[in-house]
């Protein structure tokens, strides 16, 4: 389900009384404030304290939602099995489908400053520029594993996957794999850069963190 914490205390939503699906996969607040919710087999938005629900009929060619993302131009993406569409007015437009997507289910999305969107999933990394055109980048592209499970960009340009095999960064066209924790088999999750520049990378077996040096 969904929870809100506000002015020190928490209120659960009982989202199985309003959609069909109460399993939330992800979050997104827009620019406006509305927040969006995937919430499997359809989407949901939240604002002045009221619910809509947008079936998953409405959203083809998507069979399931899973990622909702805004980009730093304002546009809403919404990322799943079969395909990706953007919100354009009250309703939604195709951006990928089946012929472009393949077997990728979306798990995240993010776009950087030359306007080109990256998504990420079960089969590597599909790349979008701006003029359309798709590649997909996976472990011939020196991904260490195809399931990549989270990116992000840094304060300095840099792109990190975060993989079931470990942790990659992009240099020039390829991805390299960072041996940052060697031993066994690392599975990264999560990334956040917090406001000093460090890259706090969420894994399987804990928590690290990688900084720059003084020198």
């Amino acid at each position: 389900g969904l929870s809100r914490y506000h002015n020190q205390r928490f209120t659960v939503f009982k989202m199985s009384e309003v959609f069909p699906d109460k399993s939330v996969m992800s979050i997104c607040q827009d620019h406006n404030g509305t927040v969006w919710i995937a919430l499997g087999k359809n989407l949901a938005s939240f604002a002045n304290g009221i619910f809509t629900n947008y079936p998953i009929e409405r959203l083809q060619p998507l069979t399931t939602v899973g990622k909702v993302y805004e980009d730093r131009h304002n546009r809403l993406f919404i990322a799943g099995q079969g395909g990706l569409v953007e919100r354009r007015g009250q309703g939604f437009v195709p951006v990928y489908g089946p012929k472009e997507m393949g077997e990728q289910t979306a798990s995240t999305l993010i776009d950087d400053v030359h306007g080109s969107l990256w998504l990420a999933g079960g089969i590597g990394i599909l790349r979008r520029t701006p003029d359309g055109k798709i590649r997909l980048f996976d472990t011939r592209d020196g991904l260490p594993s195809r399931r990549v499970r989270d990116l992000w960009l840094d304060r300095n340009g840099n792109l990190w996957a975060g993989t079931s095999g470990g942790l990659s960064r992009l240099e020039g066209d390829r991805f390299v794999t960072t041996p940052f924790d060697s031993g066994h088999d690392l599975d990264v999750r999560r990334f956040l850069e917090d406001r000093e520049g460090n890259l706090w990378v969420g894994t399987n077996s804990g928590l690290n963190r990688l900084r720059d040096d003084a020198f």
